[in-house]
């Protein structure tokens, strides 16, 4: 399942940790642009750090969801440390499974609103980009 979401011609790949407090509400406001992602042909996947053991599972929205390994190295799990990530949540945008670019998460809370979803704004104007 990894595999063919990497294969494709762009994909997202989101990281995010147990030990984050903004990453519940963060991916509960990914659900309107995950659809549209998947409907349009992105793989679009989810590493969750700090897990007892690497899993990978088809999510019903049609993205993956991989439980990332922990490892001895402090705060670091397998995947994390492959991609080099240093804060979360964090977008990866790939093209054929090679980095093309990335982006750090991204909220603003006002005196009347939360916003969670500007990093998935942010992913959907690069996408825009890149179809132009």
């Amino acid at each position: 399942m990894l595999v063919t979401e990497l294969k494709r011609p762009t994909s997202l790949l989101f990281f995010s940790s147990p030990s984050c407090d903004v990453c519940v509400p963060w991916k509960e406001a990914a659900a309107p642009y995950i659809r549209r992602w998947k409907a349009a042909g992105y793989g679009v996947m989810f590493v969750q750090a700090d897990q007892p053991k690497l899993q990978v599972e088809r999510a019903p929205d049609g993205s993956v969801n991989v439980q990332d390994a922990k490892t001895n190295a402090l705060e670091r799990s397998q995947l994390f440390r492959a991609w080099n990530v240093r804060t979360f949540p964090s977008l990866y945008l790939l093209d054929h499974g090679k980095l093309i670019g990335n982006t750090p998460f991204l909220a603003l809370k006002t005196k009347n609103a939360e916003y969670y979803d500007l990093q998935f704004r942010t992913a959907d104007q690069l996408l825009s980009k890149l179809k132009d």
